[in-house]
């Protein structure tokens, strides 16, 4: 390329001096009728610029044109043998010369406000970010999520599942999308942020492009009002739901905004050699109480000329149920109701997908994946789920602490705490975080004296002022031991000959004081049992003989008096008899 500007600037200096006007004029001829022909050939081949001034797009018909009175003003005034016709000659080369000149110019400062334009677009969009923290390297696919839905928004086709284009191609689409629409149609405008802000919204609102200076994107899609403030929806790619709050924008980063109006035509999709239309790409619940249950409708629309069957749809979450339940088919002018169901749980954010999948006749499908959307505003901080005190002992006691924190958007008293029949007492504490949000500390403390032995379980409900959790329920349980009990609980001789002795020992732990008498209440044939003498502590001696092989299992029951009552002791023994 600088080679041939550097000819092209010779050649007209040449011209202009007029030295060897018959040689230079021939080649200005050839060249000005090269440049020409070039340029009807690229425009015939229906290319939108000849490349002539680089990366400024000029129409190959106006350098065909530039080109074609070139060589015409050469032929009509070429040099002559007489003084007067080289004079003119080389006048008229001189005012050619200078028309090329301001004509490049011209073309050169056209090209400069172009380029510094679309740089301002990229820069303004975020769009030319490159490097580890552009859209390019986002784990959450921002930016082909962001054209995606952009052009559902607009009315244009979306692609089918996993054929979105590639990243340079998503980008240069994008910006298309923004800068274009925005002067052709005006469903798109840039808003600044700040104004945004000071809008009232409240539920689902038509999507606003976020646009961080990083290169990321992100979209604003809903808003959540609350007694501490709005909280925006806010969607990063593939990622879930987040509530930000004004706070946030603000200082997060973004350094455009462009809303994104409707078109209201639907969103057309490519099924073989016809097309179906939806009414919308996602829905957005908004703000979904802990098992609330809710329902929306995506309306489906064969549009094309050709019957379309839409088998049953699918959804990637078990809490999101959609119908029909079976295949329909769609003759052309056909509609359809898709009745999508969701179980909220007790979380922030919800996104799951539903998916239509399409068939022509040719036998050609089309997967599209809708996304249904909604959020909880972050309710109390509570430390603990369930309680498990595990195995305890009637003779003593146990602790545990829960704690419950209030959060910017859940501010909350503890009004009330119900045990039931659960043997706790508890003391409640409240203290301030930091942040200057309260914390409640409930201290509890069980005593399971004169429970029987087993498995206890029971819930522990505390009632608050919050709005999102009036009522927090917290599963309790735990394992009441015997007052006696053995250890080990379980004798086990393991894999020993017949007739040879094994002896073991077994301890006696009692949670009610000492122990009076010990006694055997039930022996095995197969074991002998040795009482501790006087003095000789809680210790007792079995002494196993097998008299057969194979699986020997028995038990020993001993009797044990304490202070309070006769306790019965079971020892249960195991073995394997081997033949010698």
């Amino acid at each position: 390329m600088i080679a041939v500007v550097a000819f092209e600037g010779s050649l007209g200096l040449w011209l202009l001096a007029g030295v060897w006007a018959r040689v230079s004029w021939a080649v200005a001829l050839g060249c000005f009728g090269l440049f020409a022909c070039v340029s009807v050939y690229k425009g015939l081949a229906g290319e939108t610029s000849c490349g002539c001034f680089g990366r400024v797009e000029t129409s190959p018909w106006l350098t065909a044109g530039i080109g074609m009175l070139a060589v015409i003003a050469l032929w009509v005034l070429r040099p002559g043998e007489k003084a007067a016709a080289g004079k003119l000659f080389r006048t008229a080369a001189g005012l050619a010369t200078a028309v090329l000149c301001v004509s490049l110019v011209a073309l050169g400062i056209r090209g400069l406000w172009i380029m510094a334009a679309t740089a301002v677009q990229q820069e303004d969009a975020g769009l030319a970010t490159v490097g580890p923290a552009g859209p390019e390297a986002c784990p959450a696919d921002c930016l082909r999520f962001a054209v995606r839905l952009a052009r559902a928004e607009l009315g244009l086709e979306v692609g089918a599942e996993n054929t979105e284009p590639e990243l340079a191609d998503a980008s240069k689409a994008l910006t298309a999308l923004l800068y274009d629409a925005a002067g052709a149609g005006g469903k798109v405008e840039p808003v600044p942020l700040e104004r945004l802000l000071e809008e009232p919204m409240d539920g689902a609102v038509p999507p606003v492009l976020l646009v961080h200076r990083t290169g990321h994107l992100e979209v604003l899609v809903g808003a959540v009002r609350t007694e501490v403030g709005v909280y925006y929806q806010v969607l990063h790619g593939e990622a879930g739901v987040r509530l930000a709050s004004a706070q946030d924008l603000r200082h997060g980063g973004f350094s455009k905004a462009w809303r994104i109006a409707g078109a209201g035509v639907g969103v057309p999709v490519r099924v073989g050699q016809t097309e179906v239309r939806l009414d919308k790409i996602y829905h957005n619940f908004g703000e979904l109480a802990a098992e609330q249950e809710a329902e929306c409708v995506f309306s489906v629309a064969n549009s094309g000329t050709r019957p379309v069957v839409m088998d049953a749809p699918t959804s990637s979450c078990g809490c999101v149920v959609a119908s029909p339940a079976e295949a329909k088919e769609l003759a052309p002018g056909d509609k359809l109701a898709v009745a999508v169901k969701v179980r909220w749980a007790a979380v922030t954010s919800l996104r799951h997908k539903v998916f239509l999948t399409f068939r022509e006749q040719t036998g050609t499908q089309t997967r599209v994946a809708l996304d249904v959307l909604a959020c909880q505003r972050m309710s109390l901080k509570l430390s603990a789920n369930r309680l498990d005190f595990g195995q305890v002992s009637g003779a003593k006691t146990y602790m545990q602490t829960v704690r419950l924190e209030e959060v910017p958007t859940d501010r909350f008293e503890v009004k009330a705490v119900d045990v039931g029949s659960l043997p706790l007492d508890w003391q409640i504490q409240r203290l301030a975080t930091p942040e200057g949000l309260r914390q409640y500390r409930l201290q509890l403390r069980l005593t399971p004296r004169g429970l029987s032995v087993g498995r206890h379980v029971g819930d522990l409900r505390l009632t608050t002022t919050s709005r999102l959790r009036p009522t927090v329920t917290i599963p309790v349980q735990f394992q009441v031991q015997p007052p006696v009990r053995a250890i080990p609980s379980i004798v086990s001789v393991g894999i020993v000959p017949v007739g040879q002795p094994q002896r073991h020992m077994v301890d006696l732990v009692c949670d009610e004081g000492p122990i009076q008498e010990i006694s055997v209440a039930q022996t095995p044939p197969a074991c002998r049992v040795e009482l501790p003498g006087q003095g000789g502590g809680h210790r007792v001696a079995l002494t196993i003989v097998l008299s057969a092989p194979g699986i020997w299992r028995e038990e020993v029951v001993l009797a044990v008096r304490t202070s309070e009552k006769q306790h019965r002791v079971v020892v249960p023994c195991v073995g394997f008899g081997a033949t010698p």
